[in-house]
């Protein structure tokens, strides 16, 4: 990992996201990791905010920043971009980066 990525701040939802995922076995079905989250005991590092509905009704808010930062994630090379669709998994350097974060 390079001195800038190991320099490079996660979001909350970010690593929600890794540490729900290396919980899973290190991928899966975006509904599961969202289910996990929910309704696991991480949803207990979820700001009381994102348990709230969105406005629209269709799902709760940290759905949806969950969702975002998947995007985030695969941008930064932390979850793969090859994944089929709906398939959510870390690659190497997201582990080391969630354990960096973790410290």
């Amino acid at each position: 990992m390079s001195a800038e990525k190991s320099q490079e701040q996660l979001s909350d939802d970010e690593i929600i996201t890794l540490l729900t995922l290396v919980k899973l076995g290190g991928k899966g079905e975006r509904y599961r990791i969202l289910n996990e989250i929910g309704k696991g005991d991480i949803k207990s590092l979820l700001p009381a905010g994102d348990l709230e509905e969105l406005k629209s009704g269709n799902r709760d808010r940290y759905e949806a920043n969950v969702s975002w930062a998947s995007d985030r994630l695969k941008k930064k090379g932390y979850l793969r971009r090859d994944s089929r669709w709906g398939l959510w998994e870390i690659t190497d350097e997201g582990r080391k980066k969630l354990k960096d974060c973790l410290r």
